[in-house]
């Protein structure tokens, strides 16, 4: 037995040919954006804290904003990037971040191939 409005043609229809664009919350600013556009971070037990490019590697993930006053106050010596991955962050992995948003995030070279 076929259940009807279950096939992907009936599903664009009723949505009316939309797609669902995938939400995350950057964790510094509080605000939601389109996932393609936040740089995810990842923790994960053998490699430590690193960018996850994909946005597929395995391990707890946090989220943040293109904007470097963003990355400036989860990097800063306040607790929310460590809160966020439930580990701490060592200072080799945060020059590591930081050295990313600087070199990254400042010539604007993330996002501008999206847009």
């Amino acid at each position: 037995m076929v259940k009807r409005g279950s096939s992907p043609a009936c599903k664009s229809a009723r949505t009316g040919g939309r797609r669902h664009v995938p939400m995350r919350t950057c964790i510094a600013c509080r605000q939601p954006r389109p996932k393609r556009s936040l740089i995810r971070i990842v923790s994960s037990p053998g490699r430590g804290v690193e960018i996850d490019p994909t946005g597929k590697m395995t391990g707890r993930g946090a989220y943040l904003c293109l904007d470097p006053d963003c990355w400036d106050t989860a990097l800063s010596s306040s607790n929310v990037l460590p809160r966020a991955l439930r580990t701490s962050v060592s200072t080799d992995d945060r020059a590591v971040l930081m050295a990313f948003r600087d070199q990254e995030l400042t010539a604007g070279s993330v996002g501008a191939a999206d847009g």
